[in-house]
């Protein structure tokens, strides 16, 4: 009679790197507004307009540089549990 065979740990799913809907929407914006400035001829919109564009590219840069580090997976204790009326 054997042993039964205990599976290996799974390797932790990374997150997706996908825009959100929010993401998609503000970029819709930002587009947007450009055509309007082109439309009208406004120097003052087209300040706006590569304002929120840099503020969502560097928004975006920043939240992928936090989310590179993040692995998900279930917690492993250090040693064996501890008792009632023990510190964790």
């Amino acid at each position: 009679m054997t042993a039964p065979r205990i599976p290996a740990p799974a390797r932790p799913p990374t997150p997706t790197l996908r825009p959100t809907r929010l993401g998609a929407l503000f970029l819709l914006l930002v587009v947007l507004t450009l055509i309007g400035c082109v439309n009208y001829s406004l120097s003052l919109g087209y300040g706006l307009t590569f304002l929120l564009g840099g503020v969502w590219v560097i928004s975006a840069a920043q939240a992928l540089r936090t989310v590179r580090g993040v692995r998900v997976g279930p917690p492993v204790p250090e040693s064996a549990p501890a008792l009632a009326g023990q510190p964790l």
